[in-house]
């Protein structure tokens, strides 16, 4: 039993650990040299974009050519953009998914463990459902947490935009 817990945590981690860390190679870096701030937006990552013209693009972001991208199924000339919303791909926002995620899960089956070993008594029940409610949030907000990080990155604000192929 105690063997098969053990294996069974370090399974959730480690899928949970090589799903959230994939790092890609292609994308838009996003720099403002005022501020001497770089960032990376990564290709495939769900973006909203304006053109000089007021145009309003939303969509996944591909990378077409070093002057060109894809936002959606429409192709726009780097140049052309004035503003691109998205969340920016930085190394700490995905450990600290992976901390939560991984976190709530092993709360979650800590709980159901104790609710396992308290064979339905009303306390094992109660204390296994005090102990699911915060291990789901902690779960939510990690999933959800990069989402709340989107920004803004305007060419009027000194921000140029560049892809990078490779």
């Amino acid at each position: 039993m105690c063997k098969s817990v053990v294996l069974f945590f370090a399974f959730i981690l480690l899928i949970s650990t090589s799903l959230l860390a994939q790092e890609t190679s292609r994308g838009v870096i996003v720099e403002n040299k005022d501020e001497n701030i770089s960032l990376f937006i990564a290709e495939e990552t769900k973006v909203k974009a304006f053109t000089q013209k007021g145009e309003k693009l939303k969509g996944r972001l591909y990378i077409s050519t070093e002057e060109f991208i894809e936002i959606g199924s429409d192709e726009i000339a780097l140049d052309d953009l004035s503003e691109i919303r998205g969340n920016d791909v930085n190394k700490l926002k995905k450990v600290r998914t992976t901390i939560y995620v991984a976190t709530g899960l092993w709360i979650v089956s800590a709980a159901t463990i104790i609710y396992a070993l308290a064979t339905a008594t009303f306390d094992g029940l109660v204390s296994a459902f005090f102990i699911t409610i915060p291990a789901a949030s902690i779960v939510t907000i990690g999933a959800a947490g990069a989402y709340f990080d989107k920004k803004n990155f305007k060419r009027s604000e000194g921000w140029t935009f560049k892809a990078k192929l490779k």
